[in-house]
């Protein structure tokens, strides 16, 4: 038999969300307090924002199973079976520690200091600057006669 073709949501509130078969089915809740889903066949998989993971098989209304506690990430696998739904809690690594710069290579010998360069754009915007002063200066005068 062929697993079940779910769909699933987890709300920005927490509550979370499966529909089975057409996309016109209803949502059916399943919990609240989730911050992570997953689905695999016909298994249903949360992790509470307490760090607490459950799993369901089979139908929604299946009771939760808890798996573990302190727990950062979850993914499930696999189909149905006759054991009892399992999954391995998935620790998140620790953050932090020391970064390293990359090997660069020095300058080149002739890129030299850009001063001119700066001074040159500098003028540039300076006489531009000028041109539309006395330009609107000549405009007004010449207008407001």
């Amino acid at each position: 038999m062929e697993p079940p073709q779910r769909i699933s949501q987890l709300r920005s509130d927490g509550r979370f969300y499966v529909k089975e078969g057409s996309f016109t089915e209803p949502w059916i809740e399943q919990a609240t307090d989730v911050v992570a889903i997953a689905l695999s066949g016909d298994r249903i998989g949360q992790l509470r924002s307490d760090g607490r993971f459950y799993v369901k098989e089979g139908s929604f209304t299946e009771p939760w199973i808890e798996q573990a506690t302190d727990v950062a990430a979850i993914a499930l696998s696999g189909a149905r079976s006759a054991e009892p739904p399992t999954a391995t809690p998935t620790v998140a690594p620790p953050v932090g520690g020391i970064a390293e710069y990359p090997d660069v290579e020095a300058p080149a010998a002739d890129s030299g200091p850009s001063a001119g360069t700066y001074a040159l754009a500098i003028g540039l915007v300076t006489v531009a600057l000028g041109t539309l002063v006395a330009g609107a200066r000549y405009a007004r005068r010449r207008w407001l006669r």
